[in-house]
């Protein structure tokens, strides 16, 4: 009977003593997630550049995994990766995508080996774009170019993120300022980018030309200089020379009203007996008659106008003593006639032997 009691009781401990220690073990169930210590990523970076994502990671059973959710959303770039442990440091380092500019968003997450998660709040890296665009030279300025002429200039031009602008500068030499040669925008979009240049019409001489290439963020590509001679080509405009009507001795003023782009630099006379100066042609001419005279303008690059004209030149005589010199030859000429006809009369009156008509009357020969 007492021996059953103890047995029983015995029994009534172990089963006691079961329970307690089955609710000590569901008390200490791991339920405690990882903590994340100091993130030590790299704050900023460039296009291709490096990105170390760093950060502390603990927990009070074991930290089973870290990984890092990174993106950047304005261009649909994605990734979770998981990092490599050092103790309680995580590490990841990532190549960041040329295509990737402003803020790289990212996130840790951390797993404990009860299966207990943790995330932290998303943070980010400033990316910064330093890529300048790549381009090559379709077609440019020639060699030579001529004043008012009209080019084509194609460039092909990529970025990273976009190019901004295309830009053909010109620059001529020993010309501080020169507002004629304004830079040229090509117009375009993508890879082909395009301009018509014309030439100034002004100006000639030496250019030294470049294309310069910008992205979105201002990164500049310069390409290389070239170097064209822009020649004139246009000849002067001379006003046309009318005839002039002088006298001999009298003093003409001619004058010539010629321009050019670039400027009037010569004008050769032929024709004149007295010596012109310029433009200006001032004397005197001292033979009657038609004279031709020829003149020529040159430019500075050697271009030319050619234009003639005629100069009446007038005897210089007194009208009166043209008319009274007129009227005495041919009173001259009457009395001459008068007198052959007198003279042939007498002559034939001799031959028939008439006496009356051997001598002639003094009033009739006056």
């Amino acid at each position: 009977m007492y021996r059953f009691r103890i047995i029983a009781t015995a029994s009534v401990a172990l089963a006691v003593l079961f329970m307690v220690g089955a609710s000590s073990a569901l008390a200490e169930e791991d339920v405690t997630p990882p903590t994340f210590g100091e993130d030590t990523t790299t704050p900023e970076s460039t296009t291709g550049g490096q990105v170390t994502f760093s950060v502390i990671v603990t927990d009070d059973v074991g930290v089973h995994n870290v990984s890092v959710e990174f993106g950047d959303y304005g261009t649909y770039y994605y990734n979770w990766t998981e990092m490599e442990g050092d103790g309680d440091t995580y590490t990841l380092d990532l190549t960041v995508p040329d295509y990737v500019v402003g803020s790289l968003s990212y996130r840790f997450h951390a797993w404990d080996v009860s299966g207990n998660n943790n995330t932290t709040e998303v943070r980010g890296v400033i990316i910064e774009d330093d890529d300048p665009p790549t381009a090559t030279i379709v077609s440019t300025l020639p060699p030579t170019v001529d004043t008012g002429g009209i080019y084509e200039v194609i460039v092909n031009a990529n970025d990273n993120v976009g190019v901004w602008s295309v830009t053909l500068h010109m620059e001529m030499e020993g010309v501080d300022d020169e507002p004629l040669l304004l830079p040229v925008p090509l117009q375009g979009g993508g890879q082909a980018w395009s301009a018509t240049v014309h030439m100034p019409t002004e100006r000639s001489g030496r250019i030294t030309h470049h294309i310069l290439v910008a992205d979105l963020y201002g990164n500049e590509l310069d390409l290389p200089e070239g170097v064209s001679d822009l020649m004139d080509t246009i000849p002067p405009d001379m006003e046309t020379l009318i005839p002039i009507t002088t006298k001999v001795g009298e003093e003409v003023s001619i004058v010539v009203t010629a321009t050019d782009n670039i400027g009037v630099a010569e004008v050769r006379w032929k024709g004149l007996p007295f010596e012109p100066d310029g433009i200006y042609a001032n004397g005197t001419f001292d033979e009657p008659g038609e004279h031709k005279v020829k003149v020529t303008v040159v430019d500075a690059a050697g271009n030319e106008v050619v234009d003639d004209f005629i100069v009446f030149v007038e005897d210089d005589v007194d009208p009166t003593v043209v008319v009274l010199q007129v009227i005495l030859v041919l009173v001259l000429v009457v009395v001459g006639l008068f007198l052959v006809r007198w003279m042939l009369e007498r002559r034939a009156s001799e031959r028939k032997g008439d006496p009356e008509l051997e001598d002639a009357p003094e009033d009739e020969i006056l």
